[in-house]
């Protein structure tokens, strides 16, 4: 009798250990694709930065995959269809790689590679040098790309998808499983900067740049908290006399050694990292404030303010802004500049958003007009007053240059569906000359005015027109 108490105590043991082996390993595989998840990813790359054996630079290199523009499927199409699109996706990848590459999703669309230093064939070779390690990342990362370029069949219908890659490498980028994905996932954005379907690798320079990056953040922040920003205003200007009808407010950010940042350093920071609403609000408030002094003043000029699509898409306020302005001045007096690319992100929603601001009384700019993809069909009805021309055509004037020949084009489009024109970027006289025989009427640059703090802006003063100088 104690005999068989001792078989079956042993019995019951083992399949004890057998159920919670089989429970970790369930918690190690994602449900959907049945890949293993980043819970087994960590501990696998924990166990290859212990082995002393891969010392030796580089032992093996991340790929970190994530799809492009992936939301819309689950926006159009449901998550239903999207499942379906990372079960293929799953499917492709593991198609795409050596057996004994390991292929991970991490969560969401995103997915993850790990390349070993492992050789294609037998006899074992030596390890590889570490620019031919780097060679077949990327030549991976770019056979990964055209394995997912090949369409996806959802519900009956082809869709085309791509995805950005980004390469780390171990241990040059980290030696602990956190650093590594990291690295590969900074690379990643950097390939998306480039344009959707690229790889990137990741270099110690992108460390510096991500941690300046970050400083700029906390600082950034800091000063919206504590108004340490600035606007300066530009004169827009009618070019027939030379009076200015108008400013257009523009950000900046003076630092306590008294260089000035300008916004192309620090608003994709602020549109990333959400610091772009207070700010928006700040800049709103600001020029709105600065404008009603003007007013008070007997200068009745118009203001101009830039949106980021951030302001607009997708939890604009309309009556908030509004609110913002209406505090100091009417909002007739006040044009909202976008840029045409942000109509093409949801045209349906920016079209309601920008006729609510419009119903406002606030008149609508598009800026940088002639270099995005809006289309004339949609132009007619959008609430839109004002093309901005971007400086790139007015920059070519004097060259023999396609840029120049839009500029009649754009002026004769803008008459038939009553629109108001300002030229941008005008520096000399012979770019005013030629603007004012095409009959545009208002124009902005330095020829006319550098960007200056309100308390530099001189309402009297004749700028420059026929027959005068700046």
């Amino acid at each position: 009798m104690g005999s068989i108490r001792d078989l079956n105590a042993r019995k019951l043991q083992r399949e004890r250990e057998h159920q919670s082996t089989a429970s970790n390993q369930l918690t190690d595989i994602d449900a959907l694709t049945g890949l293993p998840n980043r819970r087994y990813l960590i501990n696998y790359l924990q166990g290859m930065f212990a082995d002393t054996q891969r010392a030796t630079k580089p032992s093996a290199a991340i790929l970190f995959v994530d799809l492009d523009d992936f939301k819309l499927i689950n926006d159009v199409m449901g998550h239903e269809a999207g499942n379906d699109v990372l079960i293929q996706v799953s499917q492709r990848l593991r198609s795409a790689v050596r057996d004994t590459d390991l292929v991970v999703r991490q969560g969401g669309d995103e997915f993850l590679v790990v390349i070993l230093d492992a050789p294609r064939k037998d006899p074992p070779l030596t390890p590889k040098a570490p620019e031919e390690f780097v060679r077949i990342a990327q030549h991976l990362a770019n056979r990964v790309i055209d394995h997912l370029k090949e369409p996806i069949v959802i519900g009956g219908q082809e869709h085309h998808l791509s995805a950005s890659i980004g390469i780390s490498l171990c241990p040059d980028h980290g030696r602990n499983a956190s650093t590594v994905i990291q690295a590969a996932d900074t690379a990643m954005y950097a390939a998306k900067k480039q344009g959707y379907g690229e790889s990137f690798l990741y270099s110690i320079e992108m460390f510096t740049k991500r941690r300046e990056r970050l400083s700029l953040k906390a600082r950034l922040r800091t000063a919206i908290e504590q108004e340490k920003l600035a606007l300066h205003y530009q004169p827009i200007v009618d070019m027939n006399s030379g009076r200015m009808v108008a400013t257009e407010a523009l950000v900046r950010w003076p630092q306590s050694s008294g260089e000035i940042i300008m916004p192309e350093t620090f608003v994709s920071i602020a549109e990333e990292s959400g610091l772009i609403k207070p700010m928006g609000d700040w800049v709103l408030e600001t020029a709105a404030r600065q404008l009603n002094r003007w007013h008070q003043a007997g200068h009745m000029l118009r203001m101009t303010i830039n949106l980021s699509v951030h302001q607009l898409y997708p939890e604009g306020d309309p009556d908030r802004i509004a609110a913002i302005v209406r505090r100091y001045v009417d909002p007739v007096w006040v044009t909202l500049e976008i840029t045409e690319s942000v109509l093409m992100i949801d045209p349906t929603t920016m079209e309601r958003v920008l006729n609510q601001l419009h119903g406002h009384g606030f008149r609508i700019a598009i800026d940088d007009f002639g270099t995005g993809y809006s289309s004339l069909s949609r132009l007619q009805h959008l609430p839109v007053q004002l093309l901005k021309i971007d400086r790139s055509f007015v920059a070519k004037l004097d060259q023999a240059d396609r840029g120049a020949a839009m500029i009649p084009i754009i002026q004769q489009m803008a008459v038939s569906f009553d629109l108001e024109i300002i030229a941008e970027g005008i520096e000399n006289r012979a770019q005013y000359e030629y603007l004012c025989a095409t009959d545009i009427k208002l124009g902005q640059g330095f020829w006319f005015g550098r960007p200056v703090p309100a308390s530099q802006i001189r309402h009297h003063q004749r700028l420059p027109g026929p027959g005068t100088a700046p």
